[in-house]
């Protein structure tokens, strides 16, 4: 399918099913692909769908009646003991149970409940070795570890607001080509703005996150799953995210930065409320976003007619656009300060620079670009051209652009009396094609 020059196949789309997760599995009780997708808004179930026969060939409602669930259900690849059988499918119930369905005669064959008061158990998700679950409270602002099959917690988080969907980052291998950023799994924050953040398995705490924890970074609007792709040495693999309020995917790299992405970042404030937009490439409030078998990007889009759409990206868009914060409230002081990190500006045709003075001392500010792939930070910078400069008094802004860009930008702030400081935020759109 074609929109806008992105290109997808669909690999599931009917109506009266609004899936709002898939995975791509080969299931080990025949050793055929299947889709395994929950619908927790409209048939409020767990199905199976041969892709192969093109068929729905297995779906069981799950019980309960307080809660819209299942948010996530997933396929038991192998034995788990005292869990469940390979084949079986787990997620969470509408009475904030974790429950197994037993595949062949559909009854509940494990249930358990987190070992506090729910919101919205929205995620169970098996830690690799088989030996815990990691669990979310969207309502609640907890993610967990729970032990199997006790359910007692290794740790417990709170901080996160309304946590999402969990996905595993796979392949860790220590110290070449490691995946990981220092963390286990990838959970979002389902709010506007959101973030994605990469979770320790040990104890929960945070090693990685975007936007970090200055704000820098791309900023996700409402991202309800996310995925780490690639196995790049030094830090180089990306994440990948969608975007419910927008309507867009983006790849993110280890500073937040876009990579690529299919635009969809805009979303309006009235006095009637929030206001979702759609990407300009046809797609709408991508719920989930996941690897294929078959190396691809799949999504679940709710822009189907009375359904939602299950794709794998066969084509990016030839135009896209991203935008990301460089600096958010940072402090200017008296002497030349570059902000980290520089803009990369390889890959795309136009980069626009924002840059704006919060006060209350007047700034001045530059652009340099770099023309080399390499660039080293740690000292001097080399072989730099000035391409703009400016001053803003407390309460102005001002836009760089330019097109045809350098392989590297770097932005250098300061305020024009030696003693004083001042706080800039600075934002950053790159645009191809």
């Amino acid at each position: 399918m074609c929109s806008g020059g992105l290109t997808y196949e669909v690999l599931f789309c009917q109506r009266g099913f609004t899936p709002h997760y898939a995975e791509h599995v080969v299931d080990p009780m025949d050793e055929c692909p299947k889709l395994v997708m929950a619908d927790p808004h409209t048939r409020r179930s767990a199905i199976i769908y041969n892709l192969s026969t093109g068929r729905v060939e297995w779906e069981a409602k799950v019980p309960g009646s307080s809660v819209p669930n299942p948010h996530t259900a997933r396929m038991l690849l192998e034995d788990v003991e005292r869990f469940g059988s390979a084949g079986d499918i787990y997620c969470c119930d509408r009475d904030n149970n974790i429950i197994v369905i037993d595949r062949e005669s559909k009854s509940i064959k494990f249930s358990g409940k987190a070992p506090w008061r729910a919101g919205l158990i929205h995620e169970a998700c098996l830690t690799p070795d088989g030996a815990a679950l990691i669990v979310t409270d969207y309502l609640e602002g907890r993610i967990a570890r729970l032990s199997l099959p006790s359910l007692e917690p290794d740790w417990i988080r709170r901080g996160l607001k309304k946590p999402s969907k969990v996905s595993v980052i796979e392949g860790i291998v220590e110290p070449w080509h490691n995946p990981s950023f220092g963390g286990q799994y990838v959970v979002c924050s389902n709010t506007i703005p959101g973030s994605v953040c990469e979770v320790r398995d040990d104890d929960g705490t945070i090693a990685w996150s975007c936007p970090r924890p200055d704000r820098t970074g791309f900023w996700p609007l409402a991202p309800h799953s996310a995925f780490r792709l690639g196995r790049v040495e030094c830090k180089g693999s990306l994440t990948v995210l969608g975007s419910e309020a927008g309507g867009g995917i983006y790849a993110v790299d280890y500073f937040g930065r876009p990579v690529w992405a299919i635009s969809g970042s805009s979303v309006l404030w009235t006095e009637d409320g929030l206001y979702y937009s759609v990407s300009p490439d046809g797609i709408g409030e991508v719920t989930h976003v996941f690897p294929t078998l078959d190396g691809r990007i799949g999504f679940c889009s709710w822009l189907g007619f009375n359904s939602a759409i299950v794709g794998a990206i066969t084509s990016l868009p030839s135009r896209q656009e991203a935008g990301f914060v460089l600096a958010h409230e940072k402090k200017a002081e008296g002497s030349w300060a570059y902000l980290e990190p520089p803009i990369r500006g390889e890959g795309w045709d136009e980069v626009l620079v924002v840059i704006e003075n919060l006060g209350p001392e007047e700034i001045s500010w530059r652009v340099e670009g770099v023309a080399t792939g390499l660039l080293d930070t740690r000292g001097v910078l080399r072989g730099a051209v000035k391409l703009g400069e400016g001053r803003l008094r407390a309460g102005e802004s001002d836009v760089f652009h330019v097109r045809r860009p350098f392989a590297w930008y770097r932005v250098a702030t300061r305020t024009i009396r030696q003693k004083e400081e001042a706080r800039v935020s600075v934002y950053v759109v790159l645009k191809r094609g």
